[in-house]
This record gives C-alpha cells, sequence and structure tokens, in this order.
C-alpha cells in the first residue's frame, strides 16, 4: 500500500491511513522510504494499548479508527493483487485428492486462492473445515443464498459415491473472504466475494440483474444485529494479541493439529524475526515429526531458527511447483502408510 495508489488516496478510507502515515512518517515517505507494516502497526498498537494520544491531532481515542482503516487498505490492496485461482494450488489439490487426503493446512496468508482452487475437490471428494462456526451454517435471514456452506463437521449428502472428506485450512491471521461482526462476535464467511469499499468504509454485495430486476448494491450487514461488518484479518505488527474471539480458537486448532502431525512441511515461510507468536505456537507443538522446509532462497538466520524448532529440519532449495512435480507426491504416499 502506497499513497501513490489514486483509489486509495481518494477515499475516505484511504485518506485517514495516509494522512496518519504521513504524519508520523512524512520524512521517511518524502525520501520513497515507505516504513514497514510491523513499524506502523506496532505504533499504533503501542499507543492504543496504552490508551495514550500520540500528540492534539492524533487523540488515544481516535487511533482505533486509524488502525481498522489500515487494515481495510491492506484488505483491498490484497483483493486487487491476488484474484482468481493459481494454478500452483489446483496441482496440489489433485495430489492430495488422489494420494492422500488425510492432511491440514495452517496458513499466514490473507487471499484465498488456496480455496479457489480448492472446486477440484469439492464436493464430492472433499470440504473444508475453517474450524470456526460460521454464520452461513444456519442461513438467517438476510444472508444472500449465494454464501451457504456445508457445515463439514456435520452429517453431510452425499454429493458422490463416497462421502466427502473434511479438511482442515486453519487461517490464523484471518481471511479476505472473513466478515466479523463485533456484537454477536459471528463470522460470515463470502466464498466468492474479497472486495471492501474504501468510500463506504464497509463490505457490500451486488445482487445479479435479471430480466425483471435491475443489478443492485447493497451494503453487506449482519442478520443478527444489523451491524457493520469488519475485515478480519491480523495484520503484521510487532505487538501480537491473540485475545481476537475468532482467531484465538485457530491458534489452538493448529496447535493440536501439530501436535498429532507425523510430517510438517513449510512452504515458502521465511521465519521472520517479527513473527515470535508462530515461533511459540511451534515449539510448544512439534516434537517428533519430520520437518521439511521448501524455499530456494532462505537466509541464514531463517535456517537457524526452524533449527531450534526442529534439529532435523529438512531443507528443500526450490520452488512450491517443483516441490510438487518431485517431491510431494511421495511425501503423501509415505504418510498415507504410516
Amino acid at each position: 500500500m502506497t499513497s501513490d495508489d489514486p483509489h486509495i488516496r481518494d477515499t475516505l478510507v484511504g485518506s485517514g491511513a495516509r494522512d496518519f502515515v504521513e504524519s508520523w512518517f512524512g520524512g521517511e515517505v518524502d525520501s520513497g522510504l515507505y516504513p514497514s507494516l510491523e513499524e506502523v502497526f506496532g505504533l499504533l498498537d503501542f499507543q492504543i494499548g496504552q490508551g495514550e494520544s500520540l500528540h492534539g491531532d492524533w487523540a488515544a481515542s481516535s487511533l482505533p479508527s486509524v488502525r481498522r482503516a489500515i487494515v481495510a487498505c491492506i484488505h483491498h490492496v490484497i483483493h486487487a493483487n491476488t484474484r482468481g485461482a493459481a494454478r500452483t494450488y489446483g496441482r496440489f489439490w489433485e495430489l492430495v485428492a488422489s494420494l492422500n487426503r488425510n492432511v491440514s493446512v495452517v496458513t499466514l496468508n490473507y487471499d484465498v486462492r488456496l480455496e479457489a482452487a480448492f472446486d477440484r475437490l469439492y464436493a464430492k471428494e472433499a470440504l473444508i473445515d475453517y474450524c470456526i462456526p460460521l454464520i452461513n451454517y444456519d442461513m438467517p435471514k438476510g444472508v444472500p443464498g449465494f454464501f451457504w456452506w456445508t457445515d463439514p463437521k456435520k452429517p453431510v449428502t452425499l454429493f458422490g459415491p463416497e462421502i466427502p472428506t473434511p479438511i482442515k485450512v486453519l487461517r490464523i491471521h484471518g481471511s479476505l473472504t472473513w466478515k466479523y461482526c463485533s456484537v454477536c462476535r459471528g463470522v460470515l464467511l463470502t466464498p466468492w466475494e474479497t472486495a471492501i469499499d474504501l468510500e463506504l468504509d464497509s463490505f457490500t454485495w451486488t445482487h445479479g440483474a435479471s430480466c425483471d430486476e435491475p443489478e443492485s448494491t447493497f451494503e453487506l450487514v449482519c442478520p443478527y444485529d444489523a451491524a457493520t461488518f469488519e475485515p478480519l484479518i491480523l495484520p503484521p505488527s510487532h505487538i501480537k494479541h491473540w485475545a481476537h474471539p475468532a482467531l484465538t480458537p485457530l491458534y489452538s486448532e493448529s496447535m493440536r493439529e501439530l501436535r498429532e502431525a507425523r510430517h510438517v512441511v513449510f512452504v515458502g515461510y521465511s521465519f521472520p524475526e517479527a513473527d515470535v507468536h508462530i515461533r511459540s505456537l511451534l515449539e510448544r507443538s512439534i516434537g517428533s515429526a519430520q520437518v521439511t522446509v521448501v524455499d530456494p532462497a532462505l537466509s541464514d538466520y531463517s535456517r537457524a531458527r526452524y533449527r531450534s524448532v526442529s534439529p532435523n529440519a529438512q531443507f528443500v532449495e526450490s520452488t512450491f511447483d517443483a516441490f510438487i512435480d518431485n517431491e510431494l507426491g511421495e511425501l503423501l504416499m509415505e504418510a498415507a502408510g504410516d
């Protein structure tokens, strides 16, 4: 996100986020050296936690709104740059479907290309289990019909000759398709919609046009209390808070999955210093599991952090594409035979 993005700059939400960044990091911005997101959110989280103002123009009461505005801008940027299903994820799911569906995925990404490629399995072979209760399961009045979602923890209707396998996708940093209501603490999954309206500072959905009814766009609000939904993504910060009622259970579920895993594969994760919460998760969860790290450009520092978690970690210096072609199939078959 930069202030050079005209769509962000010209919106109410975007201008508020820009004003804060330029106010506190103006010298860096003027030099073309934008602050890291960790630095921006670190400052905001510290001040919010202290309950203190930055100065007269940035009162303590205004900082949570600034934080939400920057989160909304991040949501917008990622949506604009990650639309569409990735071919690599499609090939990954094909191997899982054919060789071993007893897998779980823990992801730190906000984008949903992983799920967009899941249609190769859904719903005859597998279902996604996000491990959180969704508003979509009960389909209350006011939720558009195309937001339906099958609860994988309940008996499901047969879509084919076999019962579909629930596969856990644990998004411990949130998702572009999750909308959170801070009143009832409900989460709405919008499987095919990741956009956010920066001018309205809300999510919208468009009712499709037909021969009798024109296309119209509505603000998406909670069907239980009509509250405006908020983005549900955990932004990068040196100060991590795991008190969010929707995300905390996912952290615990990830620990359980890692403890039970025989083989843990990390893909494209550089293990940055700021992710102390991930290091804590791994230190407390990974026991005797075999660990494989797939990344063509890991630093010595990242390798050392992996070895501190698992002394026998194996490093595969290749892209995820190449790993799928060469090693993943054998690994899945070995795990299926254990």
